[in-house]
């Protein structure tokens, strides 16, 4: 009778085990939309740097009609490279540089456009190229239609 019983009771552990751990794993391979969108193109330039730009908007990509970047960077610093990460945004994206910035002087201005007025955060970061290493990294929050602006060197 022992036998049978600790059987039983380790055959009862090992489902609860299963059970639990399939939920587990169920929950941990779930996701919620709670509504939003973000691009990050990235901007590779000449002095070996890269900015990295990402807007998060709280709304769904149909209704943004546009997102623009302006950059000042480096006075002599060229573009190598822009590169458009997603398809959500495809020709709805643009970037205007200014190479007009003082010695290792960034500045980078989003506007996201909007059919209703949400909330955005946008954020730059400047790393090395080679090495990955982020040197500097802002963020500015606001809502969409609204010239937001973020300053840093690097």
């Amino acid at each position: 009778m022992r036998i049978f019983a600790a059987r039983r009771a380790v055959t009862g552990s090992l489902a609860v085990v299963l059970i639990i751990g399939t939920g587990s794993w169920y929950a941990m391979n779930t996701y919620a939309h709670v509504g939003g969108c973000r691009t990050d193109p990235i901007i590779k330039m000449s002095n070996g740097k890269q900015l990295e730009l990402t807007a998060t908007i709280t709304d769904d990509a149909t209704n943004v009609s546009k997102v623009i970047y302006t950059l000042h960077i480096p006075a002599g610093v060229q573009v190598t490279s822009e590169i458009f990460t997603g398809n959500t945004f495809a020709g709805k994206e643009s970037i205007t540089v200014l190479a007009d910035g003082a010695n290792n002087a960034y500045t980078a201005g989003f506007v996201a456009s909007d059919k209703n007025s949400v909330s955005v955060t946008d954020n730059a970061t400047l790393r090395h190229t080679g090495t990955g290493t982020a040197t500097a990294s802002q963020s500015v929050s606001g809502v969409t239609n609204q010239n937001l602006r973020v300053s840093f060197a690097g």
